[in-house]
């Protein structure tokens, strides 16, 4: 993950390395807004911001999966929590409360010394390799960079399988006919509004059309993402739309049928 400079500012030390571009020049192309009244940090957890008579301002950055620096900008709420003074101060607390519940989950809380990061066990000597391609465009292609390292990390641990990740930028025609670069399986995600070159779409074309597998999510379940991907798919291949609901979720299925027979994609080789 990229990594940036913070200048020590006492508790405005981010805000400082946003005003100066710490973000944007290390590639993390985020901006702090107003959390809106009806974010989950506000609605889905212990306290309502709609109880709250003087609800603070509260402004985050994300990375369009969820939020990853959340700031006070005008008021100064850890006076009163190192006072303890809650009365009249209540939405201080209890928005604290929420942003805490809303990092966690609401469960799984660690004790001191656990952590959730996965390493891999260099013990371990795998007995079977996956290539996968993460694709890369003009836009929010990689919103959570850990996530398949993690996953690296988890197949080597558990299943004796080495998972190497190839940054394969779109456009480049380096992802081949089903096999870019030795890769079979591909992924595509993003959260926000994209287009592709009608190159590029041509380049994921022959990659499914030659036998590879495209993975296609919208990040985070985000709506913005979700529709570019889905309009996206459409423009590589036109087969019938097909919707599955999962626990009251629905999956649009648009980009490939399975193929059977003699047609079959040959997986085992």
């Amino acid at each position: 993950m990229s990594k940036f400079v913070v200048a020590p500012h006492f508790r405005l030390q981010e805000w400082v390395a946003e005003e100066k571009g710490h973000f944007a020049a290390e590639g993390l192309d985020y901006e702090f807004r107003e959390l809106p009244p009806d974010h989950p940090i506000f609605t889905n957890e212990q306290y309502r911001r709609t109880d709250w008579k003087t609800p603070p301002s509260i402004l985050s950055l994300s990375n369009g999966v969820r939020e990853l620096m959340i700031l006070y900008p005008d008021s100064d709420p850890a006076r009163w929590w190192q006072l303890q003074e809650v009365t009249g101060r209540e939405e201080f607390f209890q928005s604290a409360d929420d942003i805490f519940l809303y990092a966690v989950d609401k469960q799984n809380l660690l004790k001191k010394g656990e952590t959730y990061l996965v390493y891999p066990d260099a013990t371990i000597v795998p007995d079977r390799r996956i290539k996968l391609a993460r694709l890369q465009y003009d836009g929010n292609y990689d919103p959570e960079p850990g996530g398949w390292r993690r996953l690296c990390a988890i197949l080597q641990n558990s299943c004796n399988v080495a998972l190497r990740i190839l940054p394969i930028k779109l456009g480049d025609d380096k992802l081949g006919s089903g096999h870019g670069l030795g890769a079979h399986v591909a992924h595509l995600t993003g959260t926000t509004k994209f287009k592709l070159s009608d190159i590029a779409r041509a380049e994921l074309k022959r990659f499914v059309e030659g036998g590879g597998t495209l993975i296609i999510d919208a990040a985070g379940g985000n709506s913005d993402g979700g529709d570019a991907l889905r309009m996206r798919a459409s423009e590589i291949d036109s087969s019938e739309d097909v919707a599955v609901e999962v626990d009251g979720l629905r999956f649009r299925r648009g980009l490939r049928k399975q193929r059977r027979g003699e047609n079959a994609r040959q997986d085992q080789s």
